[in-house]
């Protein structure tokens, strides 16, 4: 009796991955989605880590005598990005607790972009409370009246501006 190879188990694998979108088509967007989060869990990773290497002068595992400053492991962090939803990070620290990432903000916990919107919403007259239910059905978080409230308020003195110019 001859054996499944590898390629025959990959070939049925993709053959019941192809069946199962025929059935359910919207499973494909969801397969996309979840990639696209890896992909760019990944990629945000690579660079925050390439960011302390710059900051630390030094590559990872290299030693250089006299430096006083070491990479010391990492947390996770979750953090919600434009068109994809909630991503979990890796925030790199150092011993000394002296590095700050400048493309992840310490307490930074949402896109800018995505405080902009919903100030957007808010100010062409949706409630709090819409935006409250909307947010987690448009991003998978939801963002809660007194947040939305708090997004708004940067926008109040420009708008009053607006409002009062010659």
């Amino acid at each position: 009796m001859k054996g499944i190879t590898n390629y025959e188990k990959n070939i049925i694998e993709i053959r019941e991955l192809i069946k199962e979108i025929i059935n359910e088509p919207l499973k494909l967007f969801e397969m996309l989605r979840i990639d696209m989060k890896k992909i760019a869990e990944e990629a945000l990773t690579r660079i925050l880590q390439e960011e302390l290497t710059l900051y630390l002068g030094r590559e990872k595992y290299e030693r250089v005598r006299g430096a006083k400053n070491y990479r010391n492991g990492f947390r996770k962090k979750k953090y919600l990005v434009k068109h994809l939803g909630e991503i979990e990070l890796k925030i790199l620290r150092d011993r000394n607790w002296e590095f700050k990432s400048e493309i992840i903000k310490n307490y930074e916990r949402r896109e800018k972009s995505i405080a902009e919107d919903v100030a957007l919403m808010f100010f062409s007259g949706m409630s709090t409370r819409g935006i409250e239910l909307l947010s987690k059905r448009l991003i998978g978080q939801k963002i809660s009246r007194s947040e939305v409230s708090k997004m708004s308020q940067r926008f109040d003195k420009a708008i009053e501006q607006w409002r009062t110019r010659d």
